[in-house]
C-alpha cells in the first residue's frame, strides 16, 4: 500500500472573514456539483478539484471563523451569479 500525503500551509485570514486562496476552480481545477430528483446530489472533478476542495475544506475547519460563515458557488465551483447556487457554511453546531 502506497501512503500519501496531503498538506496545505495557509495564512489564516478567518478574522477577516476569507480564505487565504480564491475558493473560485482555476482553469486546471475542473468542479461539477448537480442536483437532480432522480440522482440526488452529485459531485464530481477531476484530481486538481479535488485537491482545491480538500484546501478549501482545510482552510474552513481550522480557519477561526465566526458561526455561520459562508459563500455561495455555481455549478461549477465558481462565483455565484444566481440559481441554481450552493452554499458552504461552518457551522460548529451540528
Amino acid at each position: 500500500m502506497t501512503q500519501l500525503l496531503f498538506s496545505h500551509e495557509f495564512e489564516d485570514r478567518s478574522t477577516e472573514g476569507m480564505l487565504s486562496i480564491d475558493t473560485d476552480a482555476t482553469s486546471s481545477a475542473k468542479i461539477r456539483m448537480t442536483i437532480d430528483t432522480e440522482a440526488g446530489f452529485w459531485m464530481s472533478a477531476n484530481r486538481e478539484g479535488w485537491l482545491h476542495l480538500a484546501r478549501v475544506a482545510a482552510e474552513l475547519g481550522l480557519g477561526k471563523y465566526d458561526e455561520g460563515y459562508h459563500f455561495h458557488k455555481d455549478e461549477n465551483f465558481t462565483w455565484s451569479t444566481g440559481s441554481p447556487e450552493f452554499t458552504f457554511e461552518r457551522n460548529d453546531a451540528l
